[in-house]
């Protein structure tokens, strides 16, 4: 029974989630945030040079 509250737990917080991130645009200028990982274990994969503009 915990195991199953839990579990429901963590899917509504993944569901209300989901609806945080977002761009913006303004002014005609669209401002795209991105977050990534530069300096531990998966920097290689994901790190500098995995993002192109």
């Amino acid at each position: 029974m915990r195991s199953l509250a839990a579990t429901l737990v963590a899917g509504l917080a993944y569901a209300v989630s989901g609806g945080v991130a977002s761009a913006q645009i303004s002014d005609d200028v669209v401002k795209i945030g991105v977050l990534t990982d530069m300096s531990s274990l998966y920097a290689d994969a994901t790190g500098k040079g995995s993002l192109a503009a």
